[in-house]
């Protein structure tokens, strides 16, 4: 019975250990939202705090407005929101890639 209970405490402090790993792997070494919202090209038509173009709507206060599902659902793909949309998909972003994006959006905050 002992033996019994110290497998399960065992597993538990793994799961423990792995999930806080999984933690601070997923939200301290995520990629520079910055770096992509550059490599992007999003200033081409966004601004982002006084920066950046016109054509695409001002970003800075997009998340006081916006969803973080309904600003990753937008960038994958704008068309399935808002079908007259001139921005293109951006599907081959990653979701680290997307929830970075989204921080960076945040930074206003």
């Amino acid at each position: 019975m002992i033996f019994k209970n110290i497998n399960v405490v065992a597993i538990l402090i793994a799961l423990a250990f792995i999930s806080t790993i999984w933690f601070f792997y997923t939200s301290t070494f995520l990629p520079d939202g910055e770096v992509i919202f550059k490599r992007e090209g999003c200033f081409g038509c966004h601004s982002f705090k006084g920066q950046g173009g016109s054509l695409g709507p001002d970003l800075t206060a997009i998340t006081n407005k916006r969803s973080k599902r309904w600003i990753e659902r937008y960038i994958k793909n704008p068309k399935s929101i808002k079908p007259d949309s001139r921005m293109p998909q951006f599907k081959d972003l990653s979701k680290r890639e997307i929830k970075a994006l989204i921080r960076y959006l945040n930074s206003t905050k």
